[in-house]
C-alpha cells in the first residue's frame, strides 16, 4: 500500500497541482464483511468538507488524512509518532472553481478497480487525482 501512496504523491513531483501547504489527500477506507473500499482524493487544509479523520500518513511532504475503518484492517498500523495537523471546515461551505476541478477528477478516475495484492477480501480502489498512474491498470477477467 505504501508503494501505491508513493506513486500518487509522485504524480505531482514538484507539487505544482497540489502544494502540501494548501492540499492533502483524503484517504477513506471502508471495511465490511463482503467488501473493502478505499478512495483517495485531494482536499484543502483551509476548506475541508469533513473533520472526522483518524490518522495521518506522511509520504514526502504530502499528507494522507485517513478516515473510516482504518483501525479494523491490517493494511494500517498505528505508529508511535504523533503528527499534528490543522484543518478548517468553513461554515456555509462555498463551492468554488477548485471544487469544480476536484469534482471533475471523479469523471475520469486515476485508477478504479479491485486491488488484490493483499490478504482478505479485495479492495475496491478509487484514486481521483486527475492523472493516470503508470504501471497500474485494470486487469479484466476473461470468462
Amino acid at each position: 500500500m505504501v508503494y501505491l501512496l508513493t506513486e500518487v504523491v509522485e504524480l505531482d513531483t514538484n507539487y505544482l497541482r497540489f502544494p502540501p501547504d494548501k492540499f492533502y489527500y483524503e484517504l477513506s477506507f471502508e471495511d465490511r464483511k463482503s467488501y473493502r473500499n478505499l478512495t483517495i482524493l485531494p482536499s484543502r487544509w483551509n476548506k475541508s468538507a469533513v473533520l472526522d479523520f483518524k490518522g495521518v500518513i506522511k509520504i514526502g511532504r504530502m499528507s494522507f488524512l485517513c478516515r473510516g475503518d482504518i483501525e479494523r484492517d491490517s493494511l494500517f498500523t498505528r505508529a508511535e509518532a504523533k503528527t499534528k495537523v490543522q484543518l478548517r471546515k468553513p461554515k456555509g461551505y462555498q463551492y468554488d472553481s477548485i471544487d469544480v476541478v476536484i469534482e471533475a477528477y471523479t469523471w475520469k478516475p486515476t485508477l478504479a478497480g479491485k486491488y488484490t495484492f493483499c490478504n482478505g477480501v479485495p479492495i475496491d480502489l478509487y484514486i481521483l487525482v486527475g492523472k493516470s498512474l503508470e504501471g497500474y491498470g485494470v486487469k479484466e477477467n476473461k470468462k
